[in-house]
């Protein structure tokens, strides 16, 4: 299932280019607890963050908040 998604993802100079702003709404895969993060809109500073500090590699989505 995960091989059906990879033609999914954008490019992270692309992802980069979609921002919404300072503060979003992200989970970690397979869970549903949300948390806020503040002050990271670009695409390699939230892989970092929310994806290597946060869920130790376990996957991530992050949603602008309005």
């Amino acid at each position: 299932m995960k091989e059906t998604f990879l033609k999914f993802q954008l490019p992270k100079e692309k992802m980069n280019e979609v921002r919404g702003g300072s503060t979003q709404i992200c989970h970690c895969g397979g869970s549903t607890n949300e948390f806020r993060v503040e002050g990271l809109d670009e695409y390699d500073d939230l892989d970092y963050y929310v994806g290597e500090v946060i869920c130790n590699g376990a996957g991530w989505a992050c949603t602008p908040a309005r």
